[in-house]
């Protein structure tokens, strides 16, 4: 086989190493070789644990190990017998999930750790996980319609769809499977829409607002250099660019920001590009692109309304992420 340099390092290195590597990558590939060269090294497959995420991916690096050990037999007769050996212990081999082998740990010691040893192991996608997610989350539902609650009844109002509530509940359950693999998950729950974020929210609004002006102020006077003067209303669309990119620029806060964007402005039009050529021609393409897009920045800009309207709607959104969040903790809880 013919390896890239840095699945040769994976495959070969001893000791405590990681490798990150993105999906299609051949991670499987890699690690596949990397058992085999340590099988041919000597290891025993007794001695090895192989974990994966999936089920599908343990029975692929199963059958993979089984068709590089049988192509190793017919290509090291030196090791052929050796190799023989640990193709016949490859059914026993720890290769699977992690579920999997820290349930098999706990049923040898079940007597240490103080549970029934015919437990199982329930998946979120499987016939009985579903089940029970559904009877814990139509628990929770009954309860908070019991209760009568203004922050459920606030849910409703804007979740509620034809009568049904399925939109809300799904909410509630992606927002706890997106937390729920944390260290602290509960804790990630319990804060959430516990803080005021206004000041720190207006603040990202506005750097990105500004990164956006930056970038087409920039873009527009290395366009105005290219054309050299030569085309004046070309030069004009630059200027007026410019303009309200500097304006945005030095506005102080993100409201400041907003006010000028909502008063009017005007860009120059266009010149037109029937004649243009070349390095002319992309350069006033580009700049059409610019005056489009400084147009639609400022209309993004200019939805922000006042600083009280946007901090009420803050609000709200504060109590409706703390409200979604405690259904999530009483589905946990279920």
């Amino acid at each position: 086989m013919n390896y890239t340099p840095e699945q040769q390092a994976a495959i070969s290195a001893r000791g405590r190493i990681i490798v990150s590597a993105s999906a299609g990558s051949g991670k499987t590939f890699v690690m596949i070789n990397r058992l085999v060269e340590l099988i041919l090294q000597g290891a025993d497959l007794n001695r090895v644990l192989a974990l994966t995420f999936t089920n599908k991916a343990a029975a692929q690096m199963r059958d993979r190990l089984r068709a590089a050990l049988l192509k190793n037999i017919g290509e090291n007769p030196s090791a052929r017998a050796r190799l023989k050996e640990q193709l016949k212990s490859l059914p026993m081999a720890e290769i699977g999930t992690i579920h999997s082998f820290c349930g098999r740990l706990v049923r040898t010691h079940f007597y240490l750790v103080g549970v029934d040893p015919a437990f199982r192991i329930i998946s979120p996608e499987d016939a009985e996980g579903n089940a029970l997610s559904a009877k814990a989350t139509a628990e929770v539902f009954e309860e908070a319609y019991a209760d009568g609650g203004e922050e459920f009844a606030d849910l409703l109002s804007v979740y509620f769809r034809k009568k049904k509530d399925t939109r809300l509940k799904n909410l509630v359950l992606s927002l706890y499977r997106a937390v729920r693999g944390g260290e602290g998950y509960r804790e990630t729950l319990a804060r959430i829409g516990r803080e005021d974020k206004f000041g720190e929210a207006c603040g990202i609004l506005c750097d990105d607002f500004r990164r956006n002006a930056e970038f087409l102020l920039n873009k527009t006077r290395e366009i105005s250099d290219s054309l050299g003067g030569k085309n004046a209303r070309a030069e004009l669309v630059c200027g007026d660019i410019a303009k309200v990119c500097e304006t945005l620029l030095a506005a102080p806060d993100l409201f400041a920001m907003a006010e000028f964007a909502g008063a009017p402005f005007a860009i120059a039009t266009m010149p037109r590009m029937t004649k243009a050529e070349g390095a002319e021609l992309k350069a006033l393409k580009t700049l059409s692109a610019c005056s489009k897009a400084v147009k639609e920045l400022c209309g993004e800009i200019r939805e922000i309304g006042g600083r009280e309207e946007e901090y009420a709607r803050c609000e709200n959104g504060r109590r409706r992420a703390a409200a979604l969040a405690g259904l999530a903790l009483k589905y946990d809880e279920a």
